[in-house]
């Protein structure tokens, strides 16, 4: 998004991707409404399925809701088919670009900040930073966040019954995992089908994922098994220093919720660009706008979605009061986030005031201190 904005205005620019492409990404795939508006009409092309229906499902209980929209809900896509589509829009736009390209280092320098890869070393007065949480460019700024939140994902093969059975539905099941939900995706010929865990620890993913395949009743006849650590809380900063501006996870831009991080990558990568153009590519002007952009437009958003993770991963006991009282209109709410009709920060006003019409006796038993919703 930023390469594309800055060659688009006439700025030099090059992109450095470490892997051939296109290449496979971890990722579930599903876009949902703020990524979709993000998207150009070419990159908007790689959406495989819309799903227009949502199931939001407690683990354990049986207590299970569904929501349906005439609009997508998410929108279902490949990120080797969808990465690669914004790379090609972004050289069109002027940009260059050397794949296979691997980054070993990344300085401050005398003419701007240094580059160091194993095709050579490049300079520029900027560098924006997509290169993940774990990513040299964002070491570069600031230390790795210890609050990260693992995720697994199979790309799985099943047969045509199991994958009509999921058509048209993008599947969350809170609780499949301690601290965190299950997902089903559907794709245009497999299942994507993963388990994200919203705070560190011990845990096999794996093994809790195949159980969480087998209570669904699907038998794959292949899958293909990735992990990933996703950041989920960005702290305060900074995102950007000595010319580098952290994009995505980089900055820890992933919402806690549900992982996602697409729409956080595409916001962030659009407000570099700005940040840079409209401070003339001075570095240190670029820089304090880009923090400001984050800061002002973003942050909010994520706090608030953290709060709303409390509500369905920290609280089991809570998490299931609010299912059985209020479970539909939970899924409603969560539906028009996934959408794009909602945001987390209204989401969490509507929940504090669930809170308040919990019984009174279960509101005693559930008090979880001053950061609980």
């Amino acid at each position: 998004m930023a390469a594309h904005d800055l060659a688009k205005a006439g700025l030099r620019v090059l992109l450095l991707e470490r892997e051939p492409l296109p290449r496979y990404k971890t990722c579930g795939g599903g876009l949902v409404g703020k990524a979709v508006a993000l998207l150009p009409e070419a990159a908007s092309a790689t959406i495989e399925v819309d799903c227009r229906r949502a199931g939001l499902h407690l683990s354990g209980t049986g207590l299970a809701f569904t929501a349906a929209r005439a609009v997508p809900i998410v929108c279902m896509t490949m990120r080797a088919r969808l990465d690669y589509a914004l790379t090609e829009w972004a050289v069109a736009a002027g940009a260059g670009l050397h794949d296979k390209t691997r980054v070993t280092g990344v300085a401050p320098s005398p003419r701007g900040v240094t580059v160091t890869t194993d095709r050579g070393v490049f300079t520029a007065p900027l560098v924006v930073a997509a290169d993940g949480v774990g990513g040299v460019s964002a070491r570069a700024v600031r230390p790795l966040s210890p609050l990260m939140g693992p995720a697994v994902e199979w790309e799985i093969t099943v047969p045509d019954a199991i994958l009509a059975r999921f058509s048209g539905t993008a599947r969350f099941d809170v609780g499949a995992v301690p601290h965190g939900y299950g997902w089903v995706f559907p794709k245009r010929d497999h299942l994507s089908v993963g388990l994200f865990r919203g705070r560190p620890g011990r845990c096999d993913l794996n093994a809790i994922l195949g159980r969480y395949l087998a209570e669904l009743g699907i038998a794959p006849r292949k899958a293909e098994r990735h992990g990933h650590r996703i950041p989920v809380h960005p702290g305060a900063g900074p995102f950007a220093a000595h010319g580098v501006l952290l994009t995505g996870d980089a900055a820890g831009l992933a919402e806690a919720v549900t992982g996602e991080g697409i729409s956080g990558a595409l916001e962030s990568g659009k407000f570099a660009a700005r940040a840079i153009l409209e401070a003339g590519g001075n570095p240190q002007r670029a820089g304090r706008h880009y923090t400001h952009l984050v800061q002002t437009h973003m942050l909010p958003e994520l706090a608030a979605a953290r709060r709303c993770a409390g509500l369905l991963h920290l609280w089991p006991r809570l998490t299931e009061e609010v299912f059985r009282h209020f479970g539909q209109s939970l899924c409603e709410r969560v539906t028009d986030v996934m959408a794009g009709a909602l945001t987390w920060r209204e989401v969490l006003h509507h929940a504090v005031f669930l809170r308040t019409r919990l019984p009174a006796h279960r509101q005693a038993g559930h008090r979880a201190g001053p950061g609980a919703v």
